[in-house]
């Protein structure tokens, strides 16, 4: 995709913005998710590590779905 002003590419938000969305309008949406990820976490680290996977990838359900569990 072409970059729009300030060099951008659609689909891709600087950083500070998206920290800014989180801190206002999606601040709901960011306690949810984190909410529904306590119900998991813990059993998650517990086989990543078992497995050898990175726990920070418990974080990709989080921004993939938020752990609602009907997407």
């Amino acid at each position: 995709p072409q970059p729009v002003s300030g060099g951008v590419s659609p689909g891709q938000w600087p950083i500070t913005q998206v920290v800014s969305y989180f801190k206002g309008q999606g601040s709901t949406t960011l306690k949810v998710a984190l909410s529904r990820l306590k119900g998991y976490e813990t059993m998650m680290r517990q086989i990543f590590r078992e497995e050898g996977i990175p726990e920070e990838l418990i974080f990709v359900g989080l921004i993939e779905s938020a752990y609602n569990p009907y997407a």
